[in-house]
């Protein structure tokens, strides 16, 4: 009801008292909504004010608040361009809606970043490492194969079977396959699958000549099952993850007799107590004479497993299978939202020991080893999708498809050398040009 309540005009000595909380939510946020601003967009205002607004000035009256306390508050926070482009468009709103009597100047305000150091991207024999150690965690495993390819973390989101490009390449060496994914959508938590936002962004990426056995294996592996049961075909869909717990167990082997396996079990249902405050029941066996085994619960696991999606099919096997592979194909192969991507990565490199990178420095990773194995920045900057590159470089052409192939064959053999060893920043392999 407020939002109707403050719809109306009022003369400026009429203007009520309203707070900033409520005219935020109560007249600016429907305002938008109404307008048809994205999620994506009204998702942006809230966050940043319930973070850095809403504590410090939510409770004011907004005829009543200060161009000095204002510009204070937005140079103070942790995220300054933002907060200022959130206040002012919430002031700019409020002084056409009437609501306060004059506009502030916030012009000359320091709306500079607290940039923290992005973390260098991963050498080649990290991002190889990576790849051994997540080969059994499918999320972080298929996150690290596509993201590779040079994709953002949106971008990587929205990749269905039905982008993947297989080319087969006859070479003296025989036939040489490479793996393009043709990079056309995003998808964040806020709007779902959208279409990429600028024509560069529009484009076919390079699965890491390393990766594409990994890559494809990966992807088969997504496939849906099929079974036959009584009258019909059971489809087995792989959809999102979900988190599942599982006990861990202790094993000890005890050379002696039945009293000594018991003191041990007795020692380590103690430790379990202490440590889980969980009390245990220690299972003795005896596996030869003399020889004695000690299981004890040891803590939980946590994995994150697929969701199973049944589904039965009329028809005959051919059918069926057409049918679901149909429906795997448009189905994205990371079906998850974006902080579950996020937190699982940062989970599972921490677990297998790695050196943490965000999701979207997989893409600075790519950068960085096609400039190290001699690939032109116009090519660099077209495959990655950039609106503007580091050289100013700004006038972009059409890959076709033997400057991509190109650039697989000099990634490939990077890879295969001695230089692949060393570490590299993206800046310093680039040749500095003026265009």
């Amino acid at each position: 009801m407020l939002y109707v309540e403050l719809n109306s005009s009022l003369s400026e000595r009429d203007i009520p008292e309203i707070t900033l909380n409520q005219y935020f939510y109560g007249r600016f946020i429907p305002a938008l909504e109404k307008e048809g601003k994205t999620n994506s967009t009204i998702d942006g205002y809230v966050k940043n004010y319930r973070k850095w607004i809403s504590p410090n000035h939510g409770e004011r009256v907004l005829l009543n608040l200060d161009e000095t306390n204002v510009r204070n508050l937005i140079e103070r926070s942790g995220t300054p361009r933002n907060t200022l482009r959130t206040y002012r468009a919430i002031l700019n709103r409020a002084k056409s809606d009437g609501f306060i009597r004059h506009k502030m100047d916030l012009t000359g305000l320091d709306a500079r970043a607290k940039k923290q150091k992005r973390p260098a991207p991963w050498s080649p024999l990290e991002l190889k490492h990576a790849a051994d150690a997540l080969v059994d965690d499918e999320m972080a495993y298929l996150t690290l194969l596509v993201g590779s390819a040079g994709l953002r973390k949106e971008e990587n989101l929205a990749i269905t079977p039905a982008d993947v490009q297989i080319l087969k390449m006859p070479t003296y060496q025989g036939v040489k396959k490479y793996v393009l994914l043709n990079v056309h959508a995003a998808y964040t938590d806020e709007d779902g699958l959208k279409v990429t936002k600028t024509e560069e962004s529009n484009r076919h990426a390079l699965v890491l000549p390393e990766f594409t056995e990994r890559f494809l294996s990966a992807l088969e592996a997504t496939k849906p099952s099929i079974e036959q049961v009584e009258g019909c075909w059971l489809i087995r869909h792989k959809t999102s993850w979900h988190k599942s717990r599982k006990a861990k167990y202790r094993i000890e082997t005890v050379m002696g007799n039945r009293k000594d396996a018991q003191a041990v079990a007795s020692r380590l249902a103690a430790e379990t107590a202490a440590k889980y405050k969980l009390g245990s029941n220690p299972k003795l066996k005896e596996v030869a004479d003399g020889i004695w085994t000690v299981t004890v619960f040891n803590g939980y696991v946590d994995t994150m497993e697929r969701t199973i999606a049944p589904e039965a099919f009329i028809g005959t096997e051919q059918d069926a299978t057409r049918h679901a592979l149909e429906q795997w194909s448009n189905r994205r192969i990371l079906p998850c939202a974006g902080e579950t991507l996020r937190g699982h990565w940062e989970t599972a490199l921490r677990k297998h020991g790695l050196r943490f990178i965000p999701v979207n420095n997989l893409r600075h990773t790519s950068e960085t080893l096609m400039a190290a194995s001699g690939v032109s920045t116009p090519t660099i900057s077209s495959m990655h999708g950039h609106t503007q590159f580091k050289t100013d470089f700004q006038h972009y052409i059409d890959l076709n498809v033997e400057a991509i192939l190109d650039a697989a064959d000099k990634v490939d053999t990077f890879m295969a050398s001695d230089m692949a060893s060393g570490g590299f920043t993206l800046e310093s392999l680039i040749e500095k040009k003026d265009f």
